[in-house]
């Protein structure tokens, strides 16, 4: 899991490609919004992105998987979970890779207290399945965001 080169149905596949392709979707899709690249060897712990838009920010780990299991520390966990009760969004983006028949690609989103182990494969919200649709994700996170920035800040 993580960093390493995978075949996937298409090409390799890393959670650095998702990311960086996520990335760009957010600045074609959403060019008024400030997306943050956090991820580096200085920052454990800290969520992969964070998205400055309409005044608000929230918070995105992204994670590549194979299989069912999503590995997290406890550390990246533990403020994800923090940042989120303190009434920030912050959320995981799972990317599954398709399984040769078994199982397609599949991008779901889940709140950190439900990521760890297999638990995240069963709440949450499925996003897209048979390809990683980086547009529909981009919805999603714009929604999201939106939603939860007037739930927290009514104008």
């Amino acid at each position: 899991m993580g960093r390493h080169h995978r075949r996937d149905l298409g090409g390799l596949l890393t959670e650095t490609t998702v990311r960086r392709a996520l990335m760009r979707q957010l600045q074609i899709d959403l060019p008024d919004a400030l997306p943050l690249r956090h991820e580096d060897l200085f920052t454990k712990g800290i969520p992969d992105l964070s998205l400055s838009y309409a005044g608000h920010t929230s918070w995105w780990e992204c994670k590549y998987t194979a299989t069912n299991q999503c590995a997290t520390t406890k550390v990246q966990r533990y403020l994800c979970e923090q940042l989120d009760l303190r009434g920030f969004l912050c959320r995981y983006i799972i990317f599954r890779r398709g399984h040769n028949g078994k199982w397609p690609r599949e991008i779901r989103v889940v709140k950190p207290h439900d990521v760890h182990g297999t638990a995240w494969r069963h709440v949450g919200r499925t996003i897209s399945t048979g390809a990683f649709d980086y547009a529909a994700l981009v919805r999603y996170i714009q929604e999201e965001h939106e939603r939860h920035s007037h739930q927290n800040h009514p104008h």
